[in-house]
């Protein structure tokens, strides 16, 4: 094998056994979740961030994180299914009312099961965005850094890539989220 295949195949491999198999676990309680809009909305979201984590490491040399897969462990998995699905919701709720981002965060908590310390960081990101949510798009790319990568020398370059990483996911979340019934519709249906 030459360099380029060892590098895409190690890349690969870390992926599919830090990230990809710590799925199941987040899958099997959104599943199990009673309100079916927010079972649907987070099973949606497992499953497209899984995909964009390989979208994330296997975009070409202009990628500006593609030299921080060596931070990807055994924790990294669950902690970036967390921030995604964190960032999906907050995207989503941010035009629509304030009991349905209520339900969601309510939601997120028992699909996601946060650890105290988790808890905490994630009930004042919910703050942030709540009473912030102009500024919560630039402060949640350096979060998410932090928090899922260990990533803390971050330039404006990373921040920004990050930053469109996360509303590109979003984007096509919502394309896939949407494409055989609305979320109108899923609304109405888990009423």
């Amino acid at each position: 094998m030459g360099i380029i295949s060892d590098s895409l195949f190690f890349k690969r491999h870390k992926i599919k056994e830090n990230i990809e198999e710590r799925k199941y676990k987040f899958l099997v309680r959104a599943y199990a979740f009673k309100d079916s809009f927010w079972s649907e909305f987070y099973e949606f979201s497992i499953e497209n961030a899984c995909a964009d984590m390989y979208d994330l490491f296997e975009v070409g040399k202009r990628n500006s994180l593609r030299r921080y897969i060596k931070n990807i462990n055994d924790l990294t998995g669950a902690k970036y299914y967390k921030m995604m699905a964190f960032i999906h919701f907050t995207e989503f709720v941010k035009q629509r009312d304030m009991e349905l981002a209520e339900k969601g965060y309510r939601a997120f908590n028992e699909i996601f099961k946060p650890d105290k310390t988790e808890k905490r960081f994630f009930d004042l990101l919910m703050r942030c965005f709540m009473e912030f949510s102009d500024e919560f798009k630039q402060l949640r790319s350096a979060v998410f850094l932090k928090y899922t990568f260990s990533i803390t020398e971050e330039g404006d370059n990373i921040l920004a890539f990050t930053g469109s990483f996360c509303y590109n996911s979003y984007n096509k979340f919502m394309d896939s989220f949407n494409r055989f019934m609305t979320v109108e519709r899923r609304l109405e249906v888990a009423e």
